[in-house]
């Protein structure tokens, strides 16, 4: 409430995209995700098996921050993605709310 008090509109996506390993597939669902333009999307089952995978679907991920969470035995792995200066317009908008 305190954040669209000051204007901020906010887009969440979340997608299950049974793994991104495949560089052809990430390619596409990272196109995609950047013409849709979402805040904030977050990605389930990623199948991430490193943190060198962790690296490389960072530095693809060209239109703002990436977070990943490695899998474990039973799980497939987690992404966050910010579109572009979400990460500083959102950090901007808490502090003029702190001011209120």
């Amino acid at each position: 409430r305190a954040l669209s008090s000051i204007g901020a509109n906010f887009t969440v996506l979340t997608i299950n995209v049974r793994g991104l390993r495949n560089a052809v597939k990430r390619a596409a669902v990272f196109q995609d995700l950047a013409s849709i333009s979402p805040t904030i999307c977050c990605l389930q089952e990623v199948h991430l098996r490193d943190q060198r995978d962790e690296a490389l679907f960072s530095q693809q991920w060209v239109r703002g921050r990436a977070y990943w969470s490695v899998g474990g035995v039973h799980s497939s792995g987690v992404g966050i993605l910010l579109g572009d200066r979400t990460f500083e317009k959102v950090t901007e908008k808490l502090k003029r709310v702190r001011d209120l």
